[in-house]
């Protein structure tokens, strides 16, 4: 096939079962395993030109300018062929390297001026003895999930552990080691606003099997288990503002209650069918976003004193994430035109004033994987797809890092961001260029910024 014109240039029929089909010699020959071993076809007739008959089924093949290099392996126990094709078009092996493997079988290989191997537990390399060499190296954890605290980071990572951070990058020079503690079952941390301390409740939106559970940031060993917030569906938001928490679960039911009263009964409930998030405004109204039915619009302000509901003329086809913070309240928003789909953030802060209409303040072609919305220091801040962005006098685009970030948070000096790559970095909030980056390995920690600093990670 041609690719700048995507049209088939020529076509023909290989021999059937081919495994690891490779193109060799500028494209000239095909070569492939099958039950009869490794074939050489010709890559104009599909006519088998070559058969090396004592090849394994599971070999794997890479090939290398005009070479072919074959790896044929049985009970952790290998021959590495080098092969070339002859002017008759037949296989002509260069060279044998007889290899063991002291671990499980070779799943893949490759070469630029020298060999590297995969085995499901490690990397090799080949070294001049012609035996392999296992690779040292530091595999990054990712963490998954953060919430932030008045002076505290809580975070979650992909092996379930759960560890607390300073939220002011600075102090975390002078740590050493930072302890954890297993919490399996869990991917979601909300702080608990208001609190005299800094709390954070760890839930999840997969079943109602795992109840969230209540840890302050200075005793992380100690958790209590918040029955009051599960109910008969899964949750699907937690959040929580001005010493409230609003909960709301896969059923659309919404419960708001007092964060001192985190364990009793609920204050507000409101029931939303197709409710897909929700959140406080102040103390007596919240914003709900919902699937739009009928072309109705999918915001709504409830007001939890009169359950007066307020419906937000907005052409959408479905609300998704909605924010409320000091200075905005936000929506975002799946819309179509012309030309398909795309999510948008509306602002509603005039709409809930009553001064105005919705304004679209952001929008990005297609349906975004995931969105995040925050302030800081009254400066708003958006990520998505394509990278996250804050705005003032103007539209400024985050200093970028390893990663897209997929979760801001803001904070009173920075904002914190996590990316997908399972970094944490720390951004100015009034420039977004970053000023420290915090990574996570198997035994310790690392940070990076005006200079880099190392610790211990370690279970308590």
């Amino acid at each position: 096939m041609d690719l700048d014109s995507v049209s088939v240039t020529s076509h023909f029929r290989s021999p059937g079962f081919l495994i690891n089909p490779v193109l060799i010699k500028n494209n000239s020959f095909l070569a492939g395993i099958n039950s009869d071993g490794l074939l050489l076809i010709d890559a104009a007739s599909g006519a088998v030109f070559d058969v090396l008959e004592n090849i394994e089924r599971s070999a794997l093949l890479c090939s290398v300018d005009d070479e072919l290099y074959c790896l044929s392996q049985k009970n952790r126990t290998g021959i590495l062929y080098r092969l070339s094709v002859n002017s008759d078009g037949k296989f002509f092996i260069l060279q044998e390297t007889s290899l063991s493997f002291e671990s499980n079988n070779i799943s893949s290989f490759a070469y630029n001026n020298g060999f590297i191997f995969a085995s499901k537990d490690n990397l090799f390399l080949l070294d001049a003895r012609n035996e392999l060499v296992p690779m040292e190296h530091n595999p990054q954890t990712q963490i998954i999930e953060i919430a932030a605290g008045k002076n505290t980071l809580a975070l979650l990572t992909e092996n379930n552990c759960f560890f607390i951070l300073p939220l002011d990058y600075r102090q975390i020079e002078k740590s050493t080691t930072i302890g954890f503690v297993n919490k399996n079952g869990y991917n979601r941390i909300t702080n608990l606003s208001s609190a005299p301390d800094d709390q954070f409740i760890l839930w999840q939106p997969a079943s109602t099997r795992y109840v969230p559970q209540l840890v302050n940031a200075d005793q992380i060993t100690d958790f209590e288990t918040v029955d009051s917030l599960t109910g008969r569906f899964p949750l699907r938001s937690v959040k929580s503002i001005n010493g409230k928490i609003l909960s709301l679960d896969s059923g659309g039911n919404i419960s708001v209650r007092e964060t001192e009263n985190v364990f009793g009964q609920a204050d507000f409930s409101f029931s939303s069918a197709g409710a897909v998030d929700a959140a406080l405004i102040n103390n007596d109204y919240l914003l709900i976003s919902q699937s739009s039915i009928n072309n109705n619009t999918p915001f709504l302000f409830v007001n939890q004193n009169t359950r007066e509901t307020i419906y937000i003329p907005y052409p959408a086809r479905t609300g998704l994430l909605v924010y409320a913070g000091d200075s905005s309240i936000c929506a975002e928003a799946i819309e179509q035109d012309r030309d398909g789909i795309m999510t948008t953030v509306i602002d509603l802060i005039k709409v809930f004033n009553g001064t105005g209409s919705p304004e679209k303040i952001f929008e990005s072609r297609g349906e975004t994987s995931y969105l995040s919305i925050t302030e800081s220091d009254g400066i708003f801040a958006i990520s998505a797809n394509d990278g996250a962005f804050l705005f003032s006098d103007e539209r400024i685009e985050f200093e970028r890092t390893s990663g897209l970030p997929v979760k801001l948070l803001g904070c009173d000096e920075f904002f914190v961001s996590l990316d997908n790559e399972g970094n944490i970095t720390w951004h100015d909030n009034k420039s977004a260029q970053v000023l420290a980056v915090f990574s996570l390995y198997e035994d310790q920690w690392k940070l990076s910024g005006e200079k880099d600093v190392s610790g211990g990670f370690l279970q308590q």
